[in-house]
């Protein structure tokens, strides 16, 4: 899908209230690489960061970790050390050894320790069992 037509897309289902922050996080994370779309970034973030304060405890591992990625790379001042301190809790509880990989009762723990990886890569602070491939 060609830019346009996501920024159209994302109008769209943001006024029909149609758009799940996580696939505002998606859609933030393709318009910030593409370097523009300021006002759509903005509706984005808003998406991606509502829904309770309590959010980082209560979602998915998978879901956490792709918000969290959309918004370091929007507003990364606005993670605060609360939310790092949740987050980290969050992973050593399921770590299935030190550096991941993570386990949970989630159906796609693939996707979930891809997501974790690329948030901690983005954040740099590569997990130590992750090596990037160039």
């Amino acid at each position: 899908m060609k830019t346009k037509q996501l920024i159209k897309y994302l109008r769209q289902a943001s006024q029909a209230n149609a758009l799940t922050p996580f696939d505002a996080a998606l859609a933030l994370i393709t318009l910030r690489q593409e370097g523009n779309s300021e006002n759509e970034c903005k509706l984005l973030y808003r998406i991606v960061s509502s829904e309770n304060k309590d959010w980082i405890n209560v979602l998915s591992l998978k879901e956490v970790s792709l918000r969290l990625l959309a918004i370091s790379q929007y507003k990364p001042e606005s993670i605060s050390g609360k939310d790092y301190a949740a987050l980290a809790k969050r992973l050593v509880a399921a770590e299935i050894s030190i550096g991941g990989p993570y386990g949970s009762d989630e159906v796609d723990i693939i996707i979930t320790n891809a997501l974790i990886a690329q948030l901690f890569i983005a954040l740099g602070s590569p997990l130590p069992k992750i090596r990037i491939l160039n």
